[in-house]
């Protein structure tokens, strides 16, 4: 399921004072019966003093369950990737410009994709 994961991170950006991880769009590059579904995320930043709040995919909350430091395997709720791209949004507790990220999305085929980006 994980080779089907488009993950594109070029129109990234910030709001709410830089503590917002805005618009990275995913979706299925694959036109077939398997729809993936993302069941965990570890994000990891550095360097690493705020904390992970909340994670979005289009415009509902599939985590929000406190904060979490950088490295901590997240169960969110079960995302099913769709094949038009979709937002995913990450909330921290404050500003993560000049960070980079590595994002691990795990499949419930516990097949994993890792994507890195750097925000500017």
């Amino acid at each position: 399921m994980s080779s089907e994961l488009e993950v594109n991170t070029n129109g990234i950006y910030t709001s709410n004072s830089d503590s917002r991880l805005r618009n990275i769009t995913i979706r299925d590059n694959v036109t077939d019966i398997v729809t993936p579904m993302i069941t965990k995320m570890t994000v990891t930043w550095a360097p690493s003093t705020e904390t992970l709040q909340r994670v979005r995919f289009g415009t509902s909350s599939y985590w929000g369950l406190g904060n979490v430091v950088s490295g901590t395997q997240i169960d969110i709720m079960d995302y099913d990737v769709q094949s038009s791209y979709q937002n995913m949004d990450m909330y921290f507790s404050g500003n993560i410009r000049g960070k980079t990220f590595t994002i691990q999305f795990l499949f419930s085929d516990t097949s994993t994709k890792t994507v890195t980006l750097y925000v500017p």
